[in-house]
């Protein structure tokens, strides 16, 4: 799999219709949006050390994109579950990068 040329905004959805069985006979449509930023964020994290060296030099340039500007809570446009989604990939990248239990934090003097 390879990551789209551009980052994906935070609250870019893509839509499917997907079917809700109320019983036997009784179904409706659902509308179900897939927000892929998060989940892009997080797996091109988690898989970046079994990259080779070119997947990794594409998934560096990719996370620099992602993080080029800050997030506000504007970017999101009061989707609420769209904010927790991206929090939790956040918190979820920081655990994989930060120290780990017992290390030293690396200074950046």
């Amino acid at each position: 799999m390879q990551l789209p040329q551009r980052v994906p905004g935070p609250i870019e959805s893509e839509i499917a219709k997907g079917y809700v069985f109320r019983s036997k006979t009784q179904f409706t449509l659902d509308d179900v949006r897939h927000y892929p930023f998060p989940w892009m964020l997080r797996a091109t994290v988690e898989a970046y050390e079994h990259g080779s060296v070119a997947q990794r030099a594409r998934a560096l340039l990719w996370l620099e994109e992602a993080f080029a500007k800050p997030l506000r809570a504007e970017d999101f446009r009061s989707e609420h579950w769209t904010m927790a989604e991206t929090l939790w990939a956040l918190r979820h990248v920081q655990a994989l990068l930060g120290p780990k239990p017992g290390q030293t934090p690396v200074s950046m003097r």
